[in-house]
């Protein structure tokens, strides 16, 4: 089947000196899927923040994603 389109949008983006990493919050939108793997968010958001060759052996976590009760969003955070 084809990819559905899946938006994902940044918000309270913070930049943590005393552990030298930078914190945000995703939201991603992906109606009529069911949802979206970490791994797969995790990609998506490094090619949007143009940083993959940057930031490759650093380590980075989506944490606390959750859905919406709608079922056709989720949010969750991110730190590098």
């Amino acid at each position: 089947m084809a990819d559905k389109a899946v938006t994902i949008r940044t918000r309270k983006f913070m930049t943590n000196r005393l552990l030298s990493r930078k914190q945000f919050v995703i939201d991603v939108l992906h109606p009529g899927r069911a949802n979206v793997s970490k791994n797969g968010l995790d990609t998506k958001v490094e090619k949007s923040r143009k940083q993959m060759k940057e930031r490759k052996n650093r380590s980075k976590k989506i944490r606390g994603v959750k859905k919406t009760k709608a079922g056709d969003a989720a949010k969750g955070g991110k730190k590098k």
